[in-house]
């Protein structure tokens, strides 16, 4: 529940479909808890970097947040968590400068698990995404 908490929160705050100042204070309290959790259960580490990464993102702090989906992904592959992966593939590929190729991961990822609605995402930020080179 706090990794669905963290998503839900910091994704309304990216659409901008609530009060900013509201959604940033729920946003930063499902992050810590996911973030507590994780010290807990290493399993939960992936998703905390996820979503501290992109509390970072929203709050401009560009680095910090490349640091922690990279950090993410690293976790993800080592601890095996498909959609954990995919999804840190997703953020980095629509946010970094090798975008397009987190992008088709993410896709061929979000295919083999069978996840609709995270493939459909990474297809829409692919038709926006320019390809490199």
């Amino acid at each position: 529940a706090y990794t669905q908490t963290a998503e839900v929160c910091l994704r309304l705050w990216e659409r901008g479909d609530v009060d900013p100042a509201r959604i940033e204070r729920l946003s930063a309290e499902a992050v810590a808890n996911l973030a507590r959790y994780a010290r807990l259960y290493r399993l939960g580490r992936p998703a905390a970097d996820l979503w501290s990464g992109n509390l970072a993102w929203l709050r401009g702090r560009r680095r910090r947040a490349l640091a922690s989906w990279t950090r993410s992904l690293e976790l993800a592959r080592r601890l095996g968590l498909a959609r954990e992966e995919g999804l840190a593939h997703y953020e980095l590929g629509r946010r970094s400068a090798d975008g397009r190729e987190h992008l088709e991961r993410a896709r061929e990822i979000f295919r083999s698990l069978e996840l609709p609605l995270e493939k459909a995402d990474v297809e829409g930020a692919a038709a926006i995404t320019p390809r490199a080179g």
